[in-house]
């Protein structure tokens, strides 16, 4: 009979992607972690951060690839993919270069966010749930952070939606360390978990 519950409760825990759970009782109320999603381990989600440019730190590489083997646990394969940094000393034809090796790696399905500082600004609840609304009904979502001189208008046109991490400039390096974490933030905080709240231990 405890062997049957078991296997149950198993059962429960893994059914179901971005589909909350009923209440146990008419009218009760649910609680955080009965309504956000639950993880079906057969529909793996793509997020892929594109960058422009590549980095030569490694404790950069290495911060990224903390966080985003985190995301594993949320049924997320999560990539990092850099484009060879252009070699022109002039700007446009940079910038022109750069954007062309991005926009070969995207995909006519892809749902594009553009990292850009004058873009929409978002609190990490807010990511939360736009990643709740747009990771079950794409197949690929792909992040992109351009090089120092931004990335072409060609580029902006593909991009779904342009999302500012603040008002403050950030070098593209940084930029993807706080992408990175903000990801890993807003599954924390759609399974109610107590890591947006202060608590790093893992």
């Amino acid at each position: 009979m405890r062997q049957s519950a078991l296997r149950l409760r198993v059962k429960r825990r893994s059914t179901g992607w971005l589909v909350p759970t009923p209440a146990r009782r008419s009218g009760a109320k649910l609680r955080h972690r009965d309504s956000c999603f639950q993880i079906r381990k057969s529909m793996a989600h793509h997020v892929v951060i594109l960058c422009a440019e590549r980095t030569r730190r490694p404790t950069i590489t290495e911060l990224c690839d903390e966080y985003l083997h985190r995301l594993k646990r949320y049924n997320i394969r999560a990539t990092l993919e850099e484009c060879p940094r252009s070699r022109s000393s002039d700007v446009a034809h940079a910038v022109a270069e750069q954007s062309a090796r991005v926009e070969r790696y995207l995909a006519s399905d892809d749902w594009v966010v553009l990292l850009d500082e004058r873009g929409t600004a978002l609190g990490s609840r807010q990511l939360a749930e736009l990643l709740e609304r747009q990771l079950p009904v794409h197949r690929r979502i792909v992040f992109i952070i351009g090089g120092a001189y931004g990335v072409s208008e060609r580029v902006r046109q593909h991009a779904d939606m342009v999302l500012s991490l603040g008002p403050l400039t950030l070098p593209h390096e940084l930029a993807r360390v706080v992408l990175c974490e903000q990801l890993y933030r807003a599954m924390t905080i759609l399974r109610g978990e107590p890591y947006h709240h202060g608590s790093t231990d893992e």
